[in-house]
């Protein structure tokens, strides 16, 4: 599956304080509700995680975030304030809005929690995080209820990858399907689906990029899947990622209705970072498109967020 993409960039200002950084909001491709939000400057703890929404299936966004522990604030694509450090202890720290709600799983908080992605990987302190906005006016969507956000943040990066060759982990994770219209899936009307699953990978990386073979599943949920993502460092400890995938389900029979059957998709937006002054750890998000094919061979779209790890800690 090809894909050729027009984007929109949009330049928003925060307007609690004269001085915050600029928010740039990018439509990866236009006409669908998935964005890409960036921050620069940051003058607090820079991090970058994947958002979604309660009530509104098809909207997908990967985001920078400011956090500023000391204001109460966080920046980003759904911006908290007023916030108060209200848990601190060898498990993370949480800083919740006190009056936006009764208890810390009904208000605006943010909890920032040792690497869940590949603990001890780097020197350096990554932390992940936990962002919950509730009952808020959505950036771009108005019936979004509840919006969520996981991520990491950035405490250093290196140019390049430690190692020249690792095993990755990429996944798909939010999922949403069209509904079908007879034998058509609609665009635009979304559910949630549970076709979500892992690939594992092998990487191989040049001095400015490299190329990483999707070769299995991961174990719960596809079985065999193919593909290649390409990468693109940027030399300031960032990348890209650009790419095809296909799985097939784990199951060989004995199919639920409804389930899927395999699944086909292309990136439509990917960053993240090779983290750690010595680059050992590369964390990433981005955004999905494709199309699921369901045990009674119905094709139905779907829009996705996307994630990838790697721990190189080991390479010499």
């Amino acid at each position: 599956m090809r894909t050729i993409l027009i984007t929109l960039s949009i330049l928003v200002i925060f307007p609690s304080w004269a001085n915050d950084p600029s928010l740039t909001v990018e439509e990866p491709a236009p006409g669908l509700p998935i964005y890409n939000y960036r921050i620069d400057n940051c003058p607090g703890i820079l991090g970058f995680g994947k958002l979604y929404y309660s009530n509104d299936y098809a909207t997908k966004s990967i985001s920078d975030i400011c956090i500023l522990e000391q204001e109460g604030r966080v920046l980003g694509a759904e911006p908290l304030e007023r916030l108060e450090l209200t848990k601190k202890g060898r498990n993370g720290r949480a800083y919740e809005d006190l009056a936006s709600g009764s208890s810390d799983y009904d208000r605006n908080s943010i909890k920032i929690l040792p690497d869940e992605n590949a603990p001890g990987c780097v020197q350096e302190t990554v932390e992940s995080f936990h962002l919950l906005r509730k009952d808020t006016p959505v950036s771009n969507s108005s019936n979004a209820g509840t919006s969520f956000m996981i991520g990491y943040t950035i405490p250093a990066t290196a140019p390049l990858p430690k190692a020249k060759t690792a095993e990755i982990w990429f996944g798909l994770r939010d999922i949403s399907r069209g509904r079908i219209d007879g034998d058509t899936a609609k665009m635009g009307t979304f559910e949630p689906s549970n076709d979500f699953g892992d690939f594992i990978g092998k990487a191989q990386f040049s001095d400015s990029g490299g190329e990483i073979t999707l070769e299995e599943g991961g174990g719960y949920q596809y079985g065999d899947v193919s593909g290649k993502l390409l990468v693109q460092f940027d030399n300031l400890g960032g990348f890209t990622l650009e790419g095809s995938f296909s799985a097939k389900n784990l199951r060989l029979a004995g199919f639920e209705p409804g389930e899927f059957k395999q699944l086909s998709g292309d990136l439509l937006r990917f960053r993240g970072h090779i983290l750690g002054s010595d680059g050992a750890e590369m964390l990433g998000y981005g955004l999905a498109r494709g199309v699921v094919v369901d045990e009674a061979g119905k094709s139905h779209d779907f829009l996705a967020t996307a994630y990838i790890i790697s721990c190189m800690s080991d390479a010499k």
